[in-house]
């Protein structure tokens, strides 16, 4: 019996012992729990609040530009006619030239120049594409050529050139005589028609071209 009872003491005393050393160890890892998601949720805030500051520093940006590339416009030099017209639906006008497929579109005036089909390498392909600076850029208010110039933030590799339209071609920007800007930017040739004070508004004609001198019909095209 006092065997028994030994044994019973023992297996008691393990039992309790067991169970101590199993709360202990549970309050232990409570904290530990408590701490990790503490942690996660520290990080999830401070990575929330940098987001959120990534996103008023780029809305501040945006709002301080002004202006910025319509890529809506830009992007469909390279495109064939039915991916522009799929993008922009059916243009106002059709016309054909020696050189040129040109569609227009109206509100906001826009003018698409595309190879004839007769071109056997870039058939259909537009090359070039037309509209005003307040279109292409978003300029809303008149502003210096120079400043212009600055805040888009041009290819350094070219300077931009001054000089006038030379002709009142089916390509030229402007009227014959008037003032001009050319000038790569975002993998894109520009010309800017100037106002006679050298400034640019929302209503100066603009041109964008391709940048690959064999992707386009004429000789004198930038």
């Amino acid at each position: 019996m006092k065997f028994n009872r030994k044994i019973a003491l023992y297996a008691t005393a393990f039992l309790l012992g067991a169970a101590v050393t199993a709360a202990c160890s549970n309050k232990k890892e409570q904290p530990a729990s408590q701490s990790s998601q503490s942690q996660a949720q520290s990080e999830s805030g401070s990575q929330a609040a940098q987001s959120s500051a990534n996103a008023v520093s780029s809305a501040a940006n945006q709002a301080e530009k002004a202006v910025s590339l319509n890529y809506d416009i830009v992007n469909h030099v390279g495109d064939d006619k039915e991916a522009i017209i799929n993008a922009l639906g059916k243009p106002a006008n059709e016309n054909k030239t020696d050189i040129s497929t040109i569609l227009e579109y109206s509100n906001p005036d826009r003018k698409f120049h595309l190879f004839p089909e007769t071109d056997m390498k870039a058939a259909n392909t537009c090359w070039a594409a037309f509209a005003t600076t307040g279109d292409l850029w978003g300029v809303k208010d008149k502003m210096k050529a120079e400043d212009f110039i600055k805040e888009i933030n041009t290819d350094s590799t070219q300077q931009p050139i001054y000089g006038e339209n030379l002709d009142e071609s089916e390509v030229g920007v402007g009227k014959k005589g008037q003032k001009t800007v050319e000038f790569a930017s975002d993998g894109y040739s520009f010309i800017i028609a100037l106002n006679d004070d050298s400034t640019i508004d929302a209503n100066s004609p603009a041109g964008v071209f391709t940048l690959d001198s064999e992707a386009t019909p004429i000789d004198n095209a930038p």
